[in-house]
């Protein structure tokens, strides 16, 4: 079996539609989930993947869960 691996990529593109289709700034997102404007944006563009406090903040903040939001984004290696 391969190993498991985040995409920061793909999970970044879907902080970053979750976050357009509720209307909100990178500001207000990350306020909202309790992060810096900056971390936000590194989340958004795929350099950088939430700690798993931040990851549950946000699945929270949208209403979904953390599986679909950062481990059905998952690549085998």
């Amino acid at each position: 079996m391969g190993e498991l691996r985040l995409d920061a990529k793909k999970i970044g593109e879907t902080i970053c539609v979750l976050r357009k289709n509720k209307g909100e700034t990178v500001s207000e997102a990350a306020k909202a989930c309790g992060v810096s404007s900056q971390a936000w944006s590194q989340y958004e563009s795929g350099s950088r993947i939430a700690k798993d406090s931040v990851k549950l903040a946000i699945a929270m903040h949208y209403g979904g869960n953390v599986g679909d939001i950062f481990y059905d984004q998952v690549a085998h290696v």
